[in-house]
């Protein structure tokens, strides 16, 4: 009897420990599913941010063609109005060339004793003893500005013919100038009194006033 209890009794505990090795089994079955199944779950997860930033990438491609062909578009017109300006400008040029041609011919005196540069005109050299030279490209052959000295000198001479003939004492600085072949046309002032100097700056300079108003009436016709 006794051998026959301790036979059951290992039997028993053979089943039980099947029974365990058995739920072991099952559990460690299980882990491996629950794992296998977060892999697939990640990788489907991966697989949709995938879709998502190729989709992405696709619609900003389609925005950058986009951009690239309205800046095409934007380039090409800023090209044409470019060229709409530049022709306007060429136009402007050719008509102030042909405002200045007019100008000339038709006043040709605006163009004889007016320097180019107008700053010599009241500089401390103009006070020293001569006239601002006109050898600038833009002026014409200064053979009046003599005759305009003469008429002037003449003009004062006759004037002062009326006045006292006592001597009068004056404090006028008197400059020596040579008269060169690059200046046939500089008109030495020492024997020119300070009046007929005066006479001949503001001459010069309301032919220059004349001919100032006479190309802003132009611009404004523009």
């Amino acid at each position: 009897m006794a051998d026959m209890l301790e036979y059951y009794q290992q039997i028993g505990e053979l089943k039980k420990a099947v029974r365990e090795r058995e739920l072991h089994r099952l559990e460690l079955e299980k882990q491996t599913l629950l794992t296998a199944q977060k892999k697939e779950r990640r990788h489907e997860d991966f697989k949709d941010k995938i879709r998502d930033i190729q989709r992405e990438l696709a619609q900003k491609e389609r925005e950058a063609a986009q951009n690239f062909q309205s800046l095409l578009a934007r380039v090409d017109s800023i090209r044409r109005e470019h060229q709409l300006l530049a022709a306007h400008t060429e136009q402007l040029r050719q008509r102030k060339l042909q405002y200045e041609m007019n100008l000339k011919s038709a006043n040709p005196i605006l163009h004889t004793s007016v320097p180019q540069d107008l700053s010599g005109i009241f500089d401390d050299a103009t006070w020293k003893g001569h006239l601002p030279t006109t050898s600038t490209p833009l002026s014409k052959p200064q053979l009046q500005q003599p005759n305009l000295v003469t008429s002037i000198a003449s003009y004062n001479t006759a004037s002062m013919g009326h006045m006292p003939t006592q001597p009068v004492d004056r404090d006028v600085r008197r400059v020596n100038l040579n008269v060169n072949k690059q200046q046939p046309y500089a008109v030495p002032m020492t024997n020119i009194s300070m009046p007929t100097r005066l006479l001949i700056q503001i001459t010069g300079f309301l032919k220059f006033t004349e001919k100032h108003q006479l190309f802003c009436k132009y611009l404004e016709n523009l």
